[in-house]
């Protein structure tokens, strides 16, 4: 099973190569005053996932078509939000 734990510090986006499939995702810490928007990247689009928008600790399940997740933070100071993306299941 893939499992992958990784910390957004800043603001910027954070991308993560993965297989299509169905995803866990976890967000928890200090979020500074900032949003973390979850997306889905084939290349060519960046699309925002449904229920994709986090403010505080929080997670979801999202299907992933394409092979790149991207995690988007904005308007923070000093965060320090720990992402937890589990895959559930295959396409």
């Amino acid at each position: 099973m893939y499992q992958h734990t990784f910390t957004i510090s800043a603001d910027g986006t954070t991308a993560l190569n993965v297989e299509p499939g169905e995803y866990a995702v976890t967000l928890a810490g200090t979020w500074g005053g900032g949003t973390v928007s979850v997306r889905w990247d084939d290349g060519t689009n960046a699309v925002e996932l449904p229920d994709g928008s986090f403010t505080a600790d929080g997670g979801a399940i999202f299907a992933n078509p394409a092979p790149e997740f991207n995690f988007v933070m904005s308007g923070s100071t000093t965060p320090s939000v720990v992402v937890t993306i589990s895959k559930i299941t295959q396409p």
